[in-house]
């Protein structure tokens, strides 16, 4: 068992006490209410396996106020600083912290605008922010994060006041079947129904990056209307996990790609969460780890030397690019 896949494994297995100890307090929940209910314009941004749970928490926030809500991807953000104004609110999660874009973005928007970082990284304490908020693990170093996903989402719950204390972490439907299914030879594709989009983009991040799969994640209705015909013409490398949950409208849109799912020769394995969007979402989140790890431990690829490390440092660290925005 190479270094990689230790640490991933030792990481996987504090999933439960990592969730149970998120905590967000009434102080904490209170001004973040305030925050992002004087602000002009609300911009959130994230990246990696923050991304997901920035979207989700773009999708609630935009539920929730009648003003501009925008997410942009990191790139995308950093080119918007310029235009940023005292009444924006920038919110970015980044739970490590330590990525070029991030560091970045909190230089631009802390000058120009309020900012509020969700992060784990504990170092982070130090910054000039409106609102910084902390989650665990505060440690996590492993090149795809499987735990912080979930406990940024268990925060956001907390954070917009709709969130209700989980006993037991909840698990997808015959996970050991899935796992045994998987051929890390083949290229993955993720289909996704809408309610669970956000697990999608998680899957495919911690797919790619945690077990060295080549990965794409797709919308389950534009693959049932035709649009990626190119990625099925050729189905013999290739798998899919479609992934859905039991809510009105995850069996809706599962029932009108039923003509996908039934073409012959078609390699594919069904998940399925049960709950509504919010849990089907933790249960997916849950569940990503242990897919990774019995994956890499039948590929004993070694993700601390991954192809192209070289390439992503210098992209990943700060000092390579000081004068990002100007340039």
């Amino acid at each position: 068992m190479n270094h990689s896949i230790k640490r991933y494994i030792d990481y996987s297995s504090q999933i439960d006490a990592d969730a149970y100890n998120t905590r967000i307090d009434a102080k904490t929940i209170a001004e973040f209410a305030k925050q992002t209910s004087d602000a002009g314009r609300i911009f959130i941004t994230g990246t990696g396996t923050s991304l997901p749970t920035a979207l989700y928490l773009t999708t609630r926030l935009q539920e929730k106020y009648d003003k501009q809500i925008t997410f942009l991807p990191t790139a995308k953000m950093i080119r918007k600083i310029s235009n940023l104004n005292k009444t924006d609110l920038v919110i970015m999660i980044s739970h490590g912290f330590n990525r070029a874009d991030a560091r970045i973005i909190y230089d631009g928007a802390s000058t120009r605008s309020k900012i509020i970082v969700i992060t784990g990284n504990k170092n982070a304490a130090v910054l000039d922010t409106t609102l910084l908020i902390i989650i665990p693990p505060e440690i996590e170093k492993i090149f795809c994060r499987p735990i912080s996903p979930i406990t940024t989402l268990l925060a956001i719950q907390q954070l917009l006041g709709i969130y209700n204390e989980l006993k037991t972490l909840p698990k997808i439907d015959d996970l050991g079947s899935l796992i045994s299914w998987i051929d890390p030879n083949k290229q993955t594709i993720v289909l996704y129904s809408a309610g669970v989009s956000f697990s999608a983009e998680l899957w495919d991040i911690v797919l790619r990056e945690g077990a060295g799969l080549n990965v794409l994640t797709k919308d389950i209705e534009n693959y049932s209307h035709g649009y990626y015909g190119v990625d099925t013409a050729d189905l013999k490398n290739r798998q899919f996990i479609i992934l859905t949950s039991n809510s009105k409208e995850d069996i809706r849109d599962f029932a009108r790609a039923k003509e996908l799912y039934n073409i012959p020769g078609l390699n594919k394995h069904i998940v399925t969460a049960t709950g509504d969007e919010f849990m089907a979402n933790l249960a997916l989140f849950v569940s990503v780890p242990e897919v990774v790890k019995a994956i890499i431990l039948r590929t004993n690829r070694d993700m601390d030397h991954p192809k192209g490390m070289e390439e992503n440092r210098k992209y990943h660290e700060y000092d390579c690019y000081p004068n990002y925005i100007e340039a």
